[in-house]
């Protein structure tokens, strides 16, 4: 056990857009977008938020978005994000996915959050809230 607890000592949030499609769930191939980088120090990802990247009259098809730990050498999938099909136009209900997923992953330095998405015809902004050590 620590001395003495630590504490994030500098806010981050980082993001990107998963807009190509991986329906490999092994973690040895496929197509991952990083979304957040463990510093020197460590890191932390509290949550992750999933915004669907719709243009307007597009439908939102039913789609999975995964969440991988990567750690220079293996991936292993951590969580699947179920996103709902929708319809009509941007703004109305169900048409947007947004959700937020609490994760509180530790990251060491140059370990990985990537994601990725069964389906290219959606994209999502995926987004990263968390800190460095």
């Amino acid at each position: 056990m620590a001395a003495a607890p630590s504490y994030l000592a500098t806010r981050r949030t980082s993001g990107v857009a998963v807009t190509v499609a991986d329906p490999n769930t092994d973690g040895t191939s496929g197509t991952r977008a990083t979304v957040f980088t463990g510093a020197a120090t460590g890191s932390l990802v509290e949550s992750v938020q999933i915004k669907s990247i719709v243009a307007s009259g597009t439908t939102v098809v039913a789609d999975i978005v995964r969440l991988w730990f990567y750690d220079g050498a293996n991936t292993w999938l951590i969580k699947e994000i179920s996103v709902p099909a929708g319809g009509g136009n941007i703004g109305t209900s169900n048409q947007e996915f947004d959700g937020v997923i609490a994760l509180n992953l530790p990251l060491a330095s140059g370990q990985t959050l990537q994601a990725s998405s069964i389906l290219s015809t959606n994209g999502y902004h995926v987004t990263a809230t968390g800190g460095d050590y």
